[in-house]
């Protein structure tokens, strides 16, 4: 993937060695699970431009408001600019997105679908699907664009809908 950085350079340069293979043991844990979600594929139908653009976008940094590759991303903004560039307008925050998208069902899942998290009370984190279980988005401060799975329990249990535009 163009401007995209294998995972041990991203890890390598927010970790030192010593938390390097604590952290790999934790996602390690937390990647396994007994009962993934049960939700279809999706990859070649929905949105694949808007999945495109935001896989280019991998590697670069979280930053709180920020909506472009230049000033770093949150995540709601990393799903608006991965739409904006792929011809699509959506609201900016995670609550617009949240309000405007129409809800879909787990087995109607398509890449570009939006996924959104609860974190103490109303949701407040969004990742953009990219088929077979996965998806980007702009995890927190001092993390990068990057990879997560819904195969995962700790996004499995805090995702409240599905959207799409």
């Amino acid at each position: 993937m163009p401007g995209a950085r294998p995972p041990h350079s991203i890890l390598g340069s927010l970790y030192g060695p010593s938390r390097l293979g604590i952290l790999a043991f934790a996602l390690l844990l937390g990647g396994c699970s007994l009962t993934p979600p049960q939700v279809s594929d999706g990859y070649a139908q929905g949105h694949p431009h808007v999945v495109t653009v935001a896989r280019h976008l991998l590697g670069i940094p979280y930053h709180y408001g920020g909506s472009s590759p230049h000033n770093g991303f949150d995540c709601s903004g990393l799903v608006y600019y991965a739409y904006a560039r792929a011809g699509y307008r959506i609201p900016r925050t995670t609550a617009g997105q949240f309000d405007d998208s129409r809800r879909v069902s787990p087995d109607d899942l398509e890449a570009g679908d939006i996924l959104f998290f609860r974190f103490r009370g109303l949701p407040s984190h969004v990742g953009l699907y990219i088929g077979h279980g996965r998806f980007i988005h702009a995890p927190a401060h001092g993390q990068r664009v990057s990879y997560a799975s819904l195969h995962n329990e700790f996004w499995r249990d805090r995702l409240v809908k599905i959207g799409r535009f």
